[in-house]
């Protein structure tokens, strides 16, 4: 007999779903998600990186970038460097139990050779950021109210053919 946790598991394999990730909470002035990217790869910068700790890739690629002319004292940063026929997602494995209250999404966001879209939400949350073609890092935050318990993960995404830089992300309760 299949233990019961090895049988979901390969169910959720089949039908082709991840498997659910930790769920975290915070109390008021409590983060839920951090991640400044210098930790990843032991430092050292990758392209088509796929081994993030607190994150998921699907669609199109993304690269591990940091240390360059461009953002010398930035430290490493993603590069959501896209497909040319998918959207590129980046998701947080950790599903993000929101209980009613304010919260705030702060990133930084720098832009590459061509304008883009930047797609980011958190359960039924959503917004879209301009990004300019060559723009440099700048920090957007976002206040996010919810009034009733929701349970999501927090993702950002960009249409073909991608291009956007992402750094900083935390997403933190700020009032109940």
């Amino acid at each position: 007999m299949i233990p019961r946790p090895t049988l979901l598991l390969t169910l959720l394999a089949l039908a082709g779903c991840a498997p659910p990730g930790p769920v975290v909470s915070a109390p008021p002035g409590g983060v839920l998600l951090e991640d400044r990217f210098d930790g990843e790869n032991a430092g050292v910068p990758a392209s088509l990186y796929h081994g993030f700790r607190k994150w998921r890739v699907s669609g199109g690629a993304v690269s591990l970038r940091g240390g360059d002319a461009a953002s010398p004292a930035r430290g490493l940063y993603v590069s959501l460097d896209g497909s040319p026929d998918r959207d590129t997602r980046l998701t947080s494995r950790a599903v993000l139990d929101l209980a009613p209250g304010m919260y705030q999404l702060g990133f930084a966001v720098s832009g590459s050779g061509v304008e883009q879209t930047l797609s980011v939400g958190v359960a039924r949350w959503r917004a879209r950021v301009r990004v300019p073609a060559g723009a440099a890092f700048r920090e957007e935050v976002h206040t996010i109210r919810v009034r009733h318990r929701e349970r999501g993960r927090l993702w950002f995404e960009v249409a073909p053919p991608g291009g956007p830089r992402l750094d900083d992300v935390v997403l933190r309760r700020i009032a109940e």
